[in-house]
């Protein structure tokens, strides 16, 4: 079977966009340019989706308006439910507040600060100097090349907030329940963001095979071997 590999804009080899600040890559710009991606692709067949992370919420909505071209989902620490700061505590309530920050926006787009703290700091002893220069290398120049590493945590729903995406995520939810898609959900044994509000939506999903695998949120880079046995396993179960 084929398998395609969708680089979401502004990140990987993609071209950057021309910067407005904050949502220049906002949640509805990637979908579109996401939907663009796949009339372009012209793929053959039902699709089955693999995704992390927000890639999760792109390939849902985008088979909820084509669910005639969609085979599966396989989905692993996505961006799945709106958030409330009361139940997802104090210290999610401060990691918001701060990526919103001008501080923060400034730290991101001068001294690359979200790749650095956020990404390697979980998967350096991982990545070869070879891989982290690939991963470098969309952002290696200062200022509105980095926003979309910003401009992504900050699409989350946070109470409302922005209140487009937190309409969305909502109305994702609900066709995810009651769809006859096959899923399959791996949640990786540490350090998942798949708690509260996000662990309540995907435990409601239709028609999922749920799995527990060995790593942590970045399962990409953590378990690339596990996650890909994972599949074929389910693949083979389901008989396609």
């Amino acid at each position: 079977a084929a398998s395609d590999v969708y680089k979401r804009k502004g990140m990987g080899q993609s071209d950057k966009l021309p910067d407005h600040g904050a949502r220049t890559y906002s949640y509805f710009v990637h979908r579109d340019y996401f939907d663009g991606w796949m009339d372009a692709m012209s793929l053959s067949g039902p699709i089955t989706f693999v995704g992390h992370n927000w890639g999760v919420p792109l390939f849902f909505d985008w088979a909820m308006r084509n669910p005639d071209k969609t085979r599966g989902f396989v989905h692993m620490e996505g961006q799945v439910s709106p958030v409330t700061t009361a139940i997802a505590g104090d210290r999610f309530q401060a990691f918001n507040a701060h990526m919103r920050s001008p501080e923060m926006e400034a730290d991101v787009l001068n001294d690359n600060l979200y790749l650095e703290q956020y990404f390697f700091r979980y998967v350096d002893d991982l990545l070869s100097d070879q891989d982290k220069a690939e991963y470098e290398q969309p952002y290696m120049n200062p200022g509105p090349d980095r926003r979309p590493t910003i401009d992504w945590p900050c699409e989350i729903p946070v109470d409302g907030e922005p209140s487009d995406v937190f309409g969305r995520l909502n109305e994702l939810i609900e066709w995810m329940k009651i769809n006859d898609i096959p899923k399959l959900w791996l949640v990786p044994d540490t350090a998942s963001i798949m708690t509260g509000e996000r662990k309540t939506a995907a435990e409601s999903f239709s028609h999922q095979t749920t799995l527990q695998i060995e790593g942590e949120h970045y399962t990409p880079e953590t378990s690339p071997d596990i996650i890909g046995r994972a599949i074929a396993n389910w693949i083979e179960g389901l008989g396609v």
